[in-house]
């Protein structure tokens, strides 16, 4: 019986040290740990609504919207857009949106970083009413 006891003795210290050591440290009025702040938002998708324009005339307008999402899928309406033409003479752009400035097709950039989306513009009826006034 002294056997039993004395293993089961040495069995429960064992326990007991085992587990109170995996329960926390010492001190119970101790905060939990800090929870890390999630990763702030950034551009990773960018879209232009609409894909495409097409003008019927010079100097129309056409409102343009970049919807940026940041890597939770998330709009990031606070995103900061630079726009871009790689036809100035066929339609300019900035942030108020596009206008048609001449015959042919553009194709209109938004970019917030590294983060691109492209559309393209066409302005070929407009070029067409402008050769038959001549």
């Amino acid at each position: 019986m002294t056997r039993h006891r004395a293993t089961f003795r040495w069995f429960t210290l064992l326990a007991t040290a085992t587990l109170g050591g995996a329960c926390g440290g010492d001190d119970p009025t101790a905060p939990p740990d800090p929870i890390a702040p999630p990763d702030p938002p950034r551009a990773v998708t960018l879209a232009i609504d609409p894909g495409t324009v097409r003008f019927s005339a010079f100097d129309n307008t056409a409102q343009l919207r970049a919807i940026v999402r940041d890597h939770y899928g998330n709009v990031i309406a606070s995103a900061a857009v630079a726009w871009r033409t790689d036809t100035p003479a066929v339609a300019a752009v900035d942030a108020s949106g596009m206008r048609a400035t001449g015959n042919g097709t553009a194709s209109i950039t938004a970019s917030v970083g590294a983060v691109s989306g492209t559309m393209e513009e066409t302005d070929r009826a407009a070029g067409e009413r402008r050769r038959s006034a001549r």
